[in-house]
């Protein structure tokens, strides 16, 4: 109501409330900037401005950088387009490397420079002592083509983007991105330069191929085996490239249902001469839906001294993610153990039957017999015989 006069004493004494609220917390430092430019206008009001500048000075020299940084801002923010003083103040603003306040100095320090550039260029090189910065001249518009390209809401949406503006591709748009990446963390805002970088070189979809190969690789191990097949029949040249594999292969060594099966289908698929349409891969499919047909399956491939080498490790690897007994789990892991054995790997064959044992001993007779069936054909996998007939004390590891 105009009363100015009337209202310092109760706005200084909110500025010392709040002065101490911020010491202990620093949630009140944007309450203290308010007391603080409020006191500031309250003694400019009635012709006192040394007073306000004089408790800005005590408050200011309490403080640590960042706090002083942001006072300094939320001033600089709360001052007329173009005041000058808010020169020396976002000067020393700009020198923090918090990204948060760094990128609000800046957008302070364009707001005021648009009032009167001039002058505020001059003032700034003065003050610096140093040339005006490129930030500080920026183009507004590639600036907020920048940062509509960060905000995107999918990886999708974001190469199409950058796509359809090829502006951010030449090295000019530099300074725009800089400003943008500024709203994000540090680890992100490195992400985006790489992929800016590899865009301008080799173009913007072989710049995002690695993020779409881990997407994809991801919905595989996480989707039912019916979107499963249905994703390997839709995207089998993707799914069976090296960036897929790699980003599974690259996930921490478990036992994990999911992943085994997204890495042993992939397999199954590359190894199979006919793929997504060969006999194992749909029979493989099917046994997921009706995990019964595992066991003919197995046998069935173990026989075929063609397809053993190849397609029966990742199907009995299948068949052990789809076990819900013992007794299953038991079988695909004796299969696991033939096909380490045909392919020559003696140790892991020997280990993975010793655990196919241990999980059902009842079915040792069984599998010597199968064995010796499959010798006839396949002689690499006898040695698995002794294996089981040894003590379980006489194991050898």
């Amino acid at each position: 109501v105009g009363r100015r006069a009337e209202a310092v004493a109760p706005t200084e004494q909110a500025v010392a409330l709040y002065r101490r609220l911020a010491a202990d917390n620093p949630a009140f430092t944007p309450d203290l900037a308010t007391a603080l430019i409020n006191f500031d206008r309250d003694v400019a009001a009635i012709g006192e401005p040394d007073r306000g500048e004089a408790v800005w000075q005590e408050v200011l020299a309490d403080q640590d950088v960042v706090t002083r940084c942001t006072l300094l801002v939320s001033r600089a923010s709360a001052a007329q387009p173009g005041d000058l003083r808010a020169v020396a103040w976002l000067v020393e603003a700009c020198r923090s490397e918090d990204r948060d306040l760094l990128g609000a100095a800046h957008e302070v320090a364009r707001t005021h420079r648009a009032a009167d550039p001039e002058s505020w260029d001059a003032a700034w090189t003065q003050t610096s002592g140093g040339e005006r910065p490129e930030w500080l001249a920026v183009d507004t518009d590639l600036l907020a083509t920048a940062r509509a390209w960060i905000a995107t809401q999918t990886s999708q949406d974001e190469r199409d983007y950058l796509a359809a503006h090829p502006e951010l591709l030449d090295p000019s748009a530099d300074t725009a991105i800089e400003e943008a990446v500024l709203r994000v963390e540090e680890s992100a805002a490195q992400g985006y330069r790489h992929l800016l970088g590899v865009a301008r070189a080799e173009g913007v979809d072989t710049a995002y191929r690695p993020i779409f190969q881990v997407l994809l690789a991801e919905q595989f191990t996480t989707a039912a085996p019916a979107e499963q097949r249905q994703l390997l029949r839709a995207r089998r040249a993707e799914l069976l490239d090296g960036g897929v594999r790699d980003h599974l292969n690259q996930q921490p060594a478990d036992e994990s249902a999911p992943l085994l099966r997204a890495c042993a289908l992939l397999d199954l698929t590359a190894h199979d001469p006919d793929g997504l349409d060969g006999r194992t891969v749909a029979a493989a499919f099917d046994a997921l839906e009706d995990p019964t047909r595992f066991p003919e399956l197995l046998d069935t491939t173990a026989a075929d001294t063609n397809q053993a080498a190849t397609l029966l490790g990742p199907l009995a690897t299948i068949a052990y993610t789809a076990a819900t007994t013992e007794a299953e789990a038991a079988l695909a892991g004796f299969y696991m153990a033939v096909a380490a054995a045909v392919a020559g790997e003696r140790h892991q064959a020997s280990d993975l039957v010793r655990r196919a044992l241990r999980g059902d001993p009842g079915s040792a007779s069984e599998w010597i017999t199968r064995l010796a069936e499959l010798g006839a054909g396949q002689p690499s996998v006898l040695p698995l015989i002794a294996v089981l007939t040894q003590p379980s004390g006489d194991e050898q590891h």
